[in-house]
């Protein structure tokens, strides 16, 4: 579940831009166990991605086939039933007091589950998608076990389980490494601008990938307004997600965030 908090926060557009991972971990750390906040399912903060993947230019990552969007549109679904469950709970009357969890704080044998189930769900749509998923989801626990020794077990296997996976499916799609990571790099391009729209942040960020030798940076410029520069898309851009309140309340149950992007 993606956390977002219930006040809108303070835009800080003077300030220097941040590595966004950074900012995203700092905001998610600071609402889990919050008692109310807004909740964004995983499958739509991914619906929110493939919107994204398919208004990119082909110039950009590279040309995304409608069943790679399709994909990339699925890539967080083996978090359904997971999300499911937290909204069950949520909902319950007798269970007022119960806190939000965050995606980023979740075990890591429940994270490697349902990122098992997002590979594999994404594979039905497309087999190059669910190959740029695969090693979106590899990488993430590569660097975990890395950098988080309590991890490492669970994150190294499901390191190993990919790395399989993928063994079978580069040959039979023929593409270039290059080529490949070039894609991936549009994938986790979507997943980041997407994570922050929906988490609700303001402040300037670094993204890690780049155009053209060129970083790209994301920040409000007003309430529901983003600048994203260099613009990926060919014309300005807007979507639109869902929300349920945590918890709900006689008057507020549901929201619809509207975000614009400009470049």
């Amino acid at each position: 579940m993606i956390l977002r908090a219930i006040e809108e926060l303070p835009i800080k557009a003077e300030a220097k831009p941040r590595p966004v991972w950074d900012v995203l971990f700092e905001h998610q750390s600071k609402l889990n166990g919050a008692k109310e906040c807004w909740l964004i399912t995983q499958p739509s903060h991914s619906a929110l991605s493939g919107e994204i993947a398919a208004n990119l230019l082909p110039e950009v990552f590279g040309k995304f086939d409608e069943g790679t969007i399709r994909a990339i549109a699925l890539h967080d679904a083996g978090w359904s039933a997971f999300d499911s469950e937290l909204i069950r709970a949520s909902r319950e009357p007798k269970n007022k007091t119960k806190v939000a969890t965050s995606f980023m704080g979740t075990p890591p044998k429940e994270a490697t589950s349902a990122w098992t189930g997002s590979v594999e769900t994404a594979l039905k749509a497309s087999l190059l998608g669910g190959l740029l998923v695969s090693e979106h989801f590899r990488s993430i626990a590569e660097s975990q076990v890395k950098e988080n020794p309590d991890k490492a077990k669970d994150m190294a296997a499901f390191a190993r389980q990919e790395e399989t996976r993928q063994k079978t499916l580069r040959p039979k799609l023929g593409f270039a490494p290059d080529e490949v990571e070039r894609l991936v790099d549009g994938l986790r391009f979507c997943d980041l601008v997407s994570l922050y729209l929906c988490m609700g942040i303001t402040r300037p960020v670094e993204l890690p990938q780049q155009f053209q030798q060129h970083s790209f940076t994301l920040r409000a410029s007003a309430e529901g307004i983003y600048q994203l520069i260099p613009s990926p898309f060919g014309h300005e851009q807007t979507y639109s997600f869902a929300a349920l309140r945590h918890p709900r309340t006689k008057e507020v149950s549901s929201a619809t965030f509207l975000c614009k992007i400009t470049g």
